[in-house]
């Protein structure tokens, strides 16, 4: 069987690519939503990071479409391009991890401002019905 005989099927690939994306924002809620629920931390950490690692990998994708042309001497196969794409996620996850740009950070701050102002007021909702029973 002959290498050149497989052929990568483009709008197949485009419609996994796609459906991978959207399972990693429903993903991301459902971290986010059950870090605050269990008051993880290091959960809520995890889960900036991850999407900081998306974002980037977002943009990356978008500066590679609107900088490379595709007129080369040799044109690009599809799994070239998938190649391309799997490289570019790995290095926005390894980015991210290093610090990346500081949106998971800033993102972890305000989220742990926001719940704890939760559990507060929880707290003292809490504290209010048990007092006026």
């Amino acid at each position: 069987m002959e290498i050149n005989s497989l052929q990568f099927n483009p709008i197949l690939g485009q419609q996994i690519t796609s459906k991978i994306e959207q399972e990693q924002t429903k993903d991301f809620d459902a971290i986010f939503e059950q870090a605050a629920r269990e008051q993880d931390d290091k959960a809520l950490k995890d889960a900036c990071v991850k999407l900081e690692s998306y974002m980037l990998s977002q943009l990356f994708k978008q500066m590679k479409k609107s900088m490379v042309s595709e007129d080369g001497l040799i044109p690009k196969g599809d799994y070239e391009k998938t190649f391309e794409d799997y490289i570019i996620n790995n290095q926005s996850e390894d980015m991210a991890k290093a610090g990346g740009i500081g949106l998971a950070d800033m993102m972890y701050k305000q989220m742990t401002n926001v719940y704890a102002k939760q559990i507060k007021t929880d707290n003292q909702n809490s504290i209010n019905i048990d007092q006026e029973v």
